[in-house]
């Protein structure tokens, strides 16, 4: 039922002019690209229709930001627990890098290095 709202929201719509012309219909960004969703917001709200652009929403890069913010907030509070900065520095960055990188190659190999320092830059 939700699929099929969302692809009737999605979808160009035929509009009559009033002449018998049908014309399609579309947001005025073009936001029907693959990687584009189109979300209603209330009707009462200045955005009624919204664009989002969903690039980096892959299996991929979920399971790495769950993983490397989890470690991340766990370092955090190690490092609060303990009174070292060391690793609450890493552990922010460990939890907010994830919402900048889109490449998942890239997101593997930074979040590994940030764990690695966690072990290298201890007291």
């Amino acid at each position: 039922m939700i699929q099929r709202k969302v692809e009737r929201i999605i979808r160009p719509q035929a509009v009559s002019d009033g002449a018998g012309v049908k014309e399609n219909r579309r947001h005025p960004c073009r936001c029907h690209a693959d990687s584009v969703a189109l979300v209603r917001m209330s009707p009462n709200s200045p955005e009624k229709d919204k664009c989002i652009k969903m690039d980096n929403m892959n299996t991929a890069n979920l399971i790495g930001g769950l993983v490397f913010g989890s470690i991340g907030v766990a370092a955090f509070i190690y490092g609060k627990k303990q009174a070292s900065y060391k690793p609450m520095v890493i552990g922010i960055l460990l939890t907010a890098f994830p919402y900048f990188v889109q490449n998942a190659a890239l997101l593997y190999m930074i979040g590994i290095l940030l764990v690695l320092a966690l072990f290298l830059f201890r007291d």
